[in-house]
């Protein structure tokens, strides 16, 4: 799980593996807004975008905090400086822990900055520009997937890829100050044609446009869950979507035109022959 792990399963497999490579992450996901819903095949035609937590951001904001605390007790001082001191103490202190109000409180998620961090240009995610899928491999998973669950369970759009699972994914609590709250909201609002939330699609793409050729990729997920209503698949149907996620998968595979091993991936052309290693 994770991006990571996604690193390790594709540098290590171009490592022993002769010729052009054709790699489909197929797993399960969160449906980040409609028309992608329950049990549907969500295809990562338009890339996928990646997104990480900054800590920069809270360290930023707790120095900004003992700035002020600082300041203040140099204040506490001076008789007639002290009721001004403690005010402005107090709304540091609110302010870094997450809960700072006016605009920074409101605006929440990928905008949310105060103190020094947002002095410094902060935010508590970074969001990537978005990196292409194989437009050959993300075509032919959207026509098998077609033609094994029908095309009202088949959706194309763009994949988010988080580095965690709770905080870059915004989902919130009480335990951790993660400014969360208004994180896939923003990034609905930003890519409208955001489909999938997950943790490795976004790896293995940027791997692939850096394989100098070598490699194609896309990706495919079963929404697991609707982030938008908080409604969850039965997991009783789990199974047979994934049979017929792979499926398509291993066929959309099979169809993909790969070079052989022996040509250079710099000079990789259409007229070389196709090679059998390909997996999902």
């Amino acid at each position: 799980m994770g991006m990571p792990n996604m690193d390790f399963v594709v540098r290590e497999n171009r490592a022993v593996v002769r010729g052009q490579m054709a790699i489909v992450r197929l797993g399960t996901c969160g449906a980040v807004q409609r028309p992608a819903k329950l049990g549907d095949l969500l295809i990562a035609a338009h890339g996928s975008i990646g997104i990480r937590r900054d800590p920069d951001y809270w360290t930023l904001a707790h120095q900004h905090e003992q700035e002020q605390e600082q300041q203040a007790a140099a204040a506490a001082g001076h008789a007639h400086q002290q009721h001004h001191a403690a005010g402005n103490g107090a709304g540091a202190a609110a302010a870094a822990n997450g809960n700072g109000s006016a605009a920074g409180a409101a605006a929440g998620g990928l905008s949310y900055s105060y103190g020094s961090g947002a002095a410094a240009g902060a935010r508590p995610y970074m969001v990537s520009l978005p990196v292409p899928a194989d437009d050959e491999l993300a075509a032919l998973l959207t026509a098998e997937a077609t033609a094994v669950v029908g095309a009202g369970r088949v959706v194309q759009g763009l994949n988010a890829s988080a580095d965690s699972f709770y905080s870059s994914q915004g989902r919130t609590g009480s335990d951790f100050d993660d400014c969360n709250a208004a994180l896939l909201g923003e990034l609905a609002a930003a890519h409208p044609d955001l489909v999938s939330l997950e943790m490795e699609t976004f790896q293995l793409l940027d791997l692939a446009r850096c394989s100098r050729g070598s490699i194609k990729a896309a990706g495919m997920c079963v929404a697991l869950a609707e982030r938008y209503s908080n409604a969850f698949l039965e997991y009783s149907k789990l199974e047979e979507l994934e049979i017929a996620g792979g499926t398509a998968a291993l066929k959309a595979l099979v169809r993909c035109r790969l070079t052989d091993g022996n040509t250079p991936a710099a000079s990789m052309g259409e007229d070389a022959g196709p090679v059998e290693y390909v997996w999902a």
